[in-house]
């Protein structure tokens, strides 16, 4: 693997209905945002759904992937009209590395 980011706290509230950040990413949500997802595995990039996608993974999909691989440089990027945040795969996780206001 290369370089471990360091995680930080989230100050962006992930969803306005339910008002809670978005330290860590569950099994169940779905990688799709209004601005796109990447998922990138040692710097290339193996998965994106920008805007409208017939394909929709959720966190449980790119784990599966992770777990052949578990030795690469696993990266989640999220970005939204008033977000974006950035995840690095470590010792069995998701851990939000960096965040910042989105594309709007």
């Amino acid at each position: 693997m290369s370089e471990i980011k360091n995680k930080v706290k989230s100050t962006i509230i992930g969803c306005m209905t339910c008002g809670r950040t978005m330290d860590s990413l569950d099994d169940g949500y779905e990688l799709t945002s209004s601005g796109g997802v990447d998922v990138f595995k040692d710097n290339a990039q193996v998965y994106s759904n920008f805007h409208e996608s017939d394909e929709v993974l959720t966190v449980a999909d790119i784990n599966k992937m992770v777990k052949l691989e578990p030795d690469s440089d696993w990266r989640i990027r999220i970005m939204s009209a008033f977000w974006d945040r950035s995840y690095q795969w470590q010792k069995d996780k998701w851990v939000l590395y960096e965040e910042g206001q989105g594309y709007a």
